[in-house]
């Protein structure tokens, strides 16, 4: 490793021993190591050298089309007590070299998978710690998201704003943080163990109008609780709600036999996540308003996306996009009479 490279890692409050330095796709890498449970190296994480001048790309996998993963994976089972999630491996690294538990993605801010949430379950409390920046804050808000149908403490460190630089690093670094200081920034979020109500579809109208009142009442007793949880968080309950409300009625309407005569704007109504489900295709919640999925089974990662409040889709992996009925279209294979017909028995 070259003596200015291990300058630099030293400056950020690394130690040089815990990184490589290869030659890989053309350029010079930082190489970080990322490991699996039980601490084998499943691949690295390419950081790039921070004097190339011509490497346009700042990260890299190797070997190329590893998955994304938990950064600390071999850590985990030593973090009992509570985990700051941050949002890079030099954060994370930094973090760990102060005695304080953390993990991060190797996908960055955007990313924490589903099934990630179950590696940490049997830590009681949960931190989050991401970027002072419009990217790192949604990050979080959405991480939250995730947290919020688990049984975490869940509390998030907002850095101050007024600090040099943007991330957990910079503050301990360009602006003399201590841990004690970084106390002073924590704060509850308060919605551990939300319970989203689930609806029973009987086959008979009464059975269903009970499951409406049901969710009116849980409607209700959020509504009263508007002011003391975060907005994004009061809105994504309320979307769950109102959807839930909306099957409800799609219910009700499919006992009374009202899918004679059908308008197309009500066709393009039907939530997209309720096509997802019916297809049996699950998906995972990138944000409040979108989710990702897969729209072929030979897929290794998700290629289109679901937007909740325009209720469409993009699929990049063909670049089609559209309503739902472009979404059964491409689920289907057919064209657009056969999916309308198809979404007829979604509405009255």
């Amino acid at each position: 490793m070259p003596e200015e490279i291990k300058i630099y890692l030293t400056s950020r409050g690394l130690d040089p021993d815990d990184f490589a330095w290869e030659n890989f796709y053309g350029f010079n890498w930082i190489c970080i190591p990322v490991r699996d449970a039980e601490g084998d190296v499943m691949f690295f994480k390419l950081r790039r050298d921070p004097g190339d001048k011509k490497n346009l790309v700042k990260y890299k996998f190797y070997p190329q089309g590893s998955e994304s993963s938990i950064f600390g994976l071999d850590k985990l089972k030593d973090y009992k007590n509570y985990v700051i999630i941050c949002e890079g491996e030099f954060d994370c690294m930094l973090l760990r070299s102060k005695g304080i538990n953390a993990i991060t993605s190797t996908a960055g801010s955007g990313t924490f998978k589903d099934e990630w949430i179950d590696k940490i379950s049997h830590i009681k409390k949960v931190f989050i710690c991401f970027d002072n920046d419009e990217a790192g804050k949604k990050g979080a808000r959405n991480l939250i998201l995730k947290l919020i149908h688990t049984k975490h403490e869940v509390f998030s460190i907002d850095l101050p704003e007024n600090m040099e630089g943007k991330d957990i690093s910079d503050y301990f670094l360009l602006n003399s943080g201590s841990i004690q200081g970084l106390y002073g920034f924590v704060k509850p979020v308060g919605v551990s163990n939300i319970k989203l109500p689930e609806i029973v579809l009987g086959e008979d109208e009464k059975s269903v109008r009970y499951e409406i009142s049901k969710l009116a009442d849980v409607q209700d007793d959020y509504r009263k609780q508007k002011f003391s949880i975060p907005m994004y968080i009061y809105e994504y309950i309320m979307t769950d709600i109102s959807r839930k409300m909306r099957k409800c009625q799609i219910q009700i309407n499919k006992i009374k036999g009202y899918n004679n005569s059908v308008d197309i704007a009500d066709i393009k109504a039907v939530p997209v996540l309720d096509i997802l489900d019916s297809y049996g295709i699950s998906y995972n919640r990138s944000s409040s308003n979108r989710v990702s999925f897969k729209l072929r089974q030979n897929e290794n990662t998700a290629s289109a996306f679901a937007y909740i409040a325009e209720n469409s889709f993009c699929d990049y992996g063909s670049d089609k996009a559209g309503s739902v009925i472009d979404l059964v279209m491409s689920l289907d294979g057919c064209g657009v009479k056969e999916a309308i017909n198809k979404l007829k028995t979604y509405v009255a």
